[in-house]
């Protein structure tokens, strides 16, 4: 329960004024933490960022206890994107639809961001904080890959220009035309990732070496 305390009162103050940081801040007004629950109202900006304090943070203060051992201390999240003018009531039970849809999709430790227009069309994604492979090519044992940080590196391309702001639309259309033609989840699953590797290299301006990274 201390522990909790803890976590609650230490992750809201750094949400609203992150340590450390000379990067000018966002809009981030916690409005209730208490146990392991947060909610706050965030400029686009923070979103990511606020995950990855929130995640790390509940790591930490219960890493002493046995439910870390047992891999249990994980959080889920629910993100809502929506227009000024929705219903505020609207937006938190949408946000609580979001996180609970974290858990059940994809279990423990996962987030689900979910954008609402002003003429009510919703669109979504989530995945899990860290997916583990179970080994590498070189068979050094699993490997660890980092969805936020990636997030974060897509964003500060597409800030740049490094990536056209038509590869959402494109990935898209394309998902329509040739997914759906495929009923069986592997090769669904491999004809995606194809289909996105030719899109991203086609639609990125990066040189080699941060292309084969990112890709």
């Amino acid at each position: 329960s201390r522990k909790l305390s803890e976590y609650a009162l230490n992750t809201a103050k750094e949400i609203e004024k992150p340590k450390n940081s000379p990067e000018k801040v966002g809009f981030a007004k916690v409005i209730y933490a208490g146990g392991d629950d947060i909610f706050a109202f965030l400029h686009g900006s923070e979103i990511i960022r606020t995950l990855k304090i929130c995640s790390i943070n509940y790591k930490e203060k219960l890493k002493e206890l046995d439910l870390l051992k047992e891999g249990k201390a994980t959080t889920s999240a629910g993100v809502v994107l929506g227009h000024a003018k929705v219903s505020l009531r609207y937006l938190y039970k949408k946000t609580k639809e979001a996180e609970s849809k974290a858990k059940k999709v994809f279990g423990r430790n996962a987030f689900v961001i979910k954008v609402i227009s002003r003429s009510g069309e919703e669109s979504e994604f989530g995945a899990k904080y860290i997916y583990s492979s179970t080994q590498t090519p070189n068979k050094e044992g699993p490997k660890e890959f980092n969805t936020l940080n990636l997030l974060e590196k897509v964003i500060k391309y597409y800030a740049e220009g490094k990536i056209s702001s038509k590869l959402p639309y494109s990935l898209r259309e394309i998902a329509k035309k040739f997914l759906a033609m495929v009923e069986n989840e592997k090769d669904k699953e491999k004809i995606a990732k194809a289909l996105l590797k030719r899109e991203l290299s086609r639609k990125i301006n990066l040189d080699k070496e941060n292309k084969e990274k990112l890709i």
